[in-house]
């Protein structure tokens, strides 16, 4: 059988994949207006029955590792290390990664990161930084009218920033071989330490 590979990222919403030995997908599903972990092992399993096919049959998983938060990341990073321990394989790569797998060598990737902040990551060649911005602060400091700001899902896209996940569809090939290739579980990235994101108010 021709290899296959099953993708999934619950950084924002959920999205699940099976793809190709091409890295064309062969079924994609974006859920976002379900709880995620009420429907990920149902969809899992629906998606892989019809293609006639059982977790064995894949040759690993791919995952988004972030950036995002803690519960919707441990979703697909869980999934991912129950996986491990039947000994498949897990690659992985982070959203802010894709516009330069596919060629774009400066920009931004922006994303919600609640409590009233944005995460921000600005990259020019190999130089990259990365920031927490409140809200009122951000149209400060990223240049929204850019060609090159991109974010994964939510409010962001009314400012008609550029889609990480039409990116991943478009670019499945370019994007899905260079994560395969490089062989990476990535650490979970989360918007901020955890220490920070469960910090009681006033402490």
């Amino acid at each position: 059988m021709s290899s296959r590979y099953l993708f999934l990222d619950t950084s924002y919403f959920v999205t699940i994949g099976l793809i190709d030995e091409n890295f064309d997908f062969i079924n994609y599903q974006l859920f976002e207006n379900r709880k995620g972990s009420t429907i990920l092992h149902k969809e899992i399993y629906l998606m892989l029955k019809e293609n006639k096919m059982k977790i064995k049959d894949i040759d690993a998983l791919i995952i988004s590792s972030g950036p995002g938060s803690y519960t919707g990341m441990r979703l697909a990073e869980g999934f991912a290390q129950i996986l491990e321990i039947d000994k498949l394989k897990v690659f992985s790569f982070y959203h802010f990664e894709v516009p330069k797998m596919i060629g774009v060598t400066e920009g931004w990737w922006c994303s919600e990161a609640f409590k009233s902040e944005i995460f921000v990551h600005r990259w020019n060649g190999e130089d990259k930084e990365q920031s927490l911005v409140k809200e009122g602060e951000f149209e400060r400091k990223v240049d929204i009218n850019s060609d090159n700001i991109f974010t994964h899902t939510g409010t962001l896209l009314e400012n008609h920033f550029q889609s990480t996940n039409d990116l991943i569809k478009k670019h499945s090939k370019t994007i899905f071989k260079q994560v395969v290739d490089r062989a990476e579980h990535l650490e979970t990235y989360y918007y901020r330490p955890l220490e920070k994101e469960f910090r009681m108010s006033g402490q």
